[in-house]
């Protein structure tokens, strides 16, 4: 098998094969992650993947799903990225599920009929990372779209039947944009239709970052850990929408329920995590991570 370290992949597809057919991100500006600069975009060459099918052919010979790596692999066009799907149908008959990471602009560069394509040839689900719905928040964090560009695409995936992932980063848009972080994002989010779940996930200000960078120089007023957790307290209450909303591992509140039945009590959850939080704890657990 031909991976390039590290390997990134979403929690979700732990058990999921995992098929490299690009590395790195056509993007790589992204303040928050830590992926910038470490490998350069390119395309695995089509006699290796082919290589790669044949041997998860014979790892998993009755696997269902698979995982196209790594950062946004839907960027590769429609021609190509169907002909990666063809060499997996031939050589793994029984994958019916097929996965990946995408940035707002992947798709934008397909057309809904390709998608419709796409969708029939098994891509089931994309990982989009939207992080917020504000604009000002958006550009602050080099995302390179708007929360038009967001509603749109979604919409596209919507009506060609393909899942998708809503992510809120809660802190990313530090104290000055915070508040309307929070707000915009949730009255833009509401708008959307996500196949699982509304995730919210916090800031780690890794040490080869832009955001730390901007951090030690001044540019960037990260939040508390009380403060962020207002920040989506703030969040959720602007979410109208029918959806399970779940706090990841980053999350130092419990956050997890189906709205909008349970939107009270997710809500009163976290403003008990905002009158009793250890503040030094709580930071100082944050600041082990060294990886997300």
């Amino acid at each position: 098998m031909h991976y390039t370290e590290p390997v990134f992949r979403p929690p979700q597809e732990a058990y999921t094969p995992l098929l490299e057919i690009t590395a790195g991100c056509t993007h790589s500006r992204c303040r928050f992650c830590n992926l910038n600069g470490q490998t350069r975009f390119n395309m695995a060459p089509l006699a290796q993947v082919e290589e790669d099918i044949k041997e998860l052919s014979v790892m998993y010979p009755h696997s269902t799903r698979i995982f196209f790596l790594m950062a946004n692999a839907f960027a590769l066009s429609y021609d190509r990225l169907m002909e990666r799907i063809d060499l997996v149908h031939k050589y793994m008959p029984e994958v019916k599920e097929i996965s990946m990471q995408t940035r707002v602009q992947d798709i934008k560069n397909k057309t809904p009929e390709q998608l419709r394509i796409l969708h029939d040839q098994g891509v089931c689900y994309l990982y989009t990372g939207f992080e917020s719905g504000d604009d000002e928040t958006l550009a602050f964090m080099d995302k390179n779209c708007t929360a038009k560009d967001i509603i749109e695409q979604t919409t596209k995936l919507d009506d060609a039947e393909i899942g998708y992932n809503v992510t809120f980063l809660n802190g990313v848009g530090g104290k000055d944009l915070s508040r309307q972080h929070a707000i915009n994002s949730g009255k833009v989010f509401s708008k959307l239709h996500p196949t699982d779940a509304v995730w919210i996930t916090s800031l780690v200000l890794l040490p080869d970052t832009q955001y730390y960078r901007d951090m030690q120089e001044g540019r960037f007023t990260p939040l508390t850990e009380k403060e962020m957790l207002e920040e989506s307290k703030l969040f959720l209450e602007n979410l109208d929408m029918e959806a399970r909303v779940r706090g990841s591992w980053l999350t130092t509140a419990d956050i997890n329920g189906v709205f909008p039945g349970d939107k009270k009590k997710v809500l009163d959850n976290l403003t008990r995590a905002i009158g009793s939080i250890d503040e030094s704890k709580a930071a100082a657990w944050r600041s082990r991570i060294q990886y997300i």
